[in-house]
């Protein structure tokens, strides 16, 4: 995976984590599935959150702190958010959830420990795993603008300013991309979230260790997820990094079967457009790779782009050398018909790969 990502289709969405929501009840308070009542528990969680009475929504945690916090966790997240709803659709308390920019809501399910209070189901906690959302895990904020929005768990104020300001950018030079037909389903806005800590951006599906951010399809609903570490990243790298996700999101390419090159290079090739840093590191990863490896019979191979390190970033460079190469060939609208296409022909994908060797080689100063 790339130093700025690779775009992922990922089963859910999860969570940053809060140590102190994270402790189970002891055996002793939790009563046997008969005794408890789901149905009646989500219909008062459901109406106290519409009618935004927080009283009646924290009446449905048990008493202790701990679930007490909780509860505040939940209500003052959910309350935040454009569109929340509460169910027992799927088996456990399931919540649908939207924020501006989104363009299907999220559906999370969540099996927190239950209890009885004097006759009234209510949660004791809600154990962490690998499927629980940010918002049921920490307190988060959300900063909308007409962009879209950015959900974060801990940033600054400052810090919450500028995303917005990034954000923004990001939107307008997807829209002087002129991506289409692949962004024709754009609602012209995107959603990222920002987790505290490492592991809560292991948990909405991204690897700490190799990727700075990632885009996830969800059932409609698409999410660019920053891991935190990015924030150290400069002010330039990190808008390269949003633009290149944003291309993801905009085209909804984390849920598409095309190759690697196509989809990845597509990005690059975007940022590579709008800022000359990017463009310039791209080359430098170019040039370095043809000075180590065999001249390519073919366009990178999706293996290419696992892990992390010199040999993932070259085949980043190269397919956005690839794209590069196919806009000025067939211009951009005859280029985006063709990327959007599930399978390249054969013929298709002889004359791209041909225009790719010719701009190594044009790269390389080789005849």
């Amino acid at each position: 995976m790339k130093f700025r990502a690779l775009a992922v289709v990922v089963a859910c969405a999860c969570a940053c984590a809060l140590a102190s929501c994270q402790s189970a009840p002891s055996q002793s308070s939790v009563p046997s599935s008969s005794a408890v009542d789901l149905a009646s528990l989500v219909s008062h969680l459901g109406t106290s959150l519409s009618e935004r009475d927080q009283n009646g929504f924290l009446a449905n945690f048990a008493p202790s702190a701990q679930s007490q916090q909780l509860g505040q966790i939940w209500y003052a997240n959910l309350s935040q958010f454009a569109h929340a709803t509460i169910s027992s659709a799927h088996g456990g308390v399931t919540v649908s959830w939207s924020v501006p920019g989104d363009r299907a809501p999220v559906v999370d399910t969540l099996d927190p420990d239950l209890s009885l209070e004097a006759g009234r189901t209510v949660i004791v906690g809600n154990p962490l795993n690998a499927a629980t959302p940010v918002w049921a895990a920490t307190n988060v904020t959300v900063d909308t603008s007409a962009a879209g929005s950015v959900v974060s768990a801990a940033l600054t104020s400052a810090q919450r300013t500028t995303w917005q300001s990034r954000l923004a950018s990001a939107v307008r030079r997807l829209g002087d991309a002129d991506l289409a037909p692949l962004d024709d389903s754009w609602n012209g806005r995107l959603v990222v979230q920002i987790p505290a800590d490492a592991d809560g951006y292991r948990r909405l599906g991204g690897d700490p260790d190799t990727s700075e951010a990632v885009t996830v399809c969800r059932a409609g609903a698409v999410r660019i997820d920053v891991n935190p570490r990015a924030l150290a990243l400069g002010a330039g790298e990190l808008d390269t990094l949003l633009l290149h996700e944003g291309v993801h999101a905009a085209t909804q390419s984390c849920a598409s079967a095309t190759p690697m090159w196509q989809r990845e290079g597509l990005a690059e090739w975007v940022a590579a457009s709008a800022y000359p840093a990017t463009a310039s590191s791209d080359r430098a990863a170019a040039v370095a790779w043809l000075a180590s490896h065999p001249f390519p019979s073919a366009l990178p191979p999706d293996a290419d782009f696992a892990g992390d390190g010199d040999a993932t970033w070259a085949a980043y460079a190269l397919s956005e050398l690839a794209v590069g190469a196919m806009v000025h060939h067939l211009g951009r609208p005859a280029t985006m018909r063709m990327l959007n296409q599930s399978r390249l022909t054969d013929a298709q994908l002889a004359r791209a790969t041909g225009w790719y060797q010719d701009a190594l080689r044009a790269l390389a100063g080789k005849p």
